[in-house]
């Protein structure tokens, strides 16, 4: 007879399939591990399926990117001008996988003359940590290209923060003594200013692979998909019931019932579950999300 043997991140032998980005955390680490000793079966004997586990990780990193405003997926962020200019169609899906052209549609950046006059160019990408960029243009008012960022080697990523800054590198074909400066003058001249889509990029954001998150944010998905599991369960096997059990010397049975929302079944295990995610949260969120800074 053969023995089941768990896969998960928990286990140390999980490996991310072939061109997929894979798992924050496997159905066998959320059944085996951070569920532990919880028999995932209603009362009819129905049991919990991998499928439905693997739907609730996927609803704890969606909303633990939310909560964060980072991505831990790996997304493929394309401009409207590249698809457009592309002379195949290009392929679109919901999760990124190897053979999907592009995840998500970038909407266009203003452009910020005054930035650009301190000697470089600099972008606040809306999405982070961003793995690369793989097209940038400055185009003009009239939205035409002025330059190509990347082919013309100007891009500096700083892909934690999500920064692009802009000015020549060695090589680039441009004095490396600003970017106004050869065939390049009409942006200072010209768009002193600021206007509306001046800069398009397309770019990678997240990480590479399910092993590449940091074992905290995986514990935190962790932590929700269990909160979301457990929720979901209980109220599905016998709402409103906080105890349950049977004598079988005296085949009697008997029931506890509540109109307590922390006294269902895994009521106490939800609540632990629950209160190791504030403390998480009050401990990680402004060290790993964007900070929020208010002036008066």
């Amino acid at each position: 007879m053969s023995v089941y043997t768990p896969i998960g991140y928990t286990f140390e032998n999980y490996v991310v399939p072939p061109g997929e980005w894979g798992d924050p955390i496997t159905v066998d680490d959320l059944r085996h591990t951070y569920l532990f000793g919880i028999e995932l079966t209603s009362t009819t004997g129905v049991a919990v399926t991998d499928v439905q586990l693997r739907q609730m990780i996927r609803f704890a990193l969606s909303r633990l990117e939310h909560e964060l405003s980072i991505d831990l997926r790996k997304r493929i962020r394309k401009s409207q001008v590249t698809i457009d200019a592309s002379t195949t169609p290009l392929v679109k899906a919901k999760y990124w996988k190897t053979g999907v052209d592009y995840t998500d549609l970038e909407d266009p950046y203003m452009f910020d003359g005054d930035t650009w006059s301190t000697g470089y160019g600099f972008c606040q990408l809306r999405h982070r940590p961003v793995i690369s960029v793989d097209a940038a243009l400055l185009r003009s008012a009239v939205d035409t290209t002025i330059i190509n960022l990347v082919t013309d080697k100007w891009i500096r990523l700083e892909g934690a923060e999500g920064q692009v800054f802009a000015y020549p590198k060695w090589g680039s074909g441009s004095l490396a003594a600003g970017p106004f400066l050869g065939g390049f003058g009409e942006v200072i001249s010209r768009y002193r200013g600021s206007y509306p889509q001046g800069m398009t990029f397309d770019y990678t954001s997240g990480y590479a692979t399910s092993d590449d998150i940091p074992d905290v944010l995986r514990e935190a998905v962790a932590l929700l998909a269990s909160i979301g599991t457990l929720g979901w369960v209980a109220g599905g096997m016998l709402p409103g019931v906080s105890s349950s059990s049977i004598s079988l010397d005296g085949l009697s049975e008997s029931q506890g019932s509540t109109q307590s929302s922390s006294s269902t079944y895994f009521g106490p295990r939800i609540k632990e579950l629950q209160d190791a995610w504030k403390e998480w949260r009050k401990v990680n969120r402004y060290k790993l999300g964007p900070l929020p800074i208010a002036f008066i």
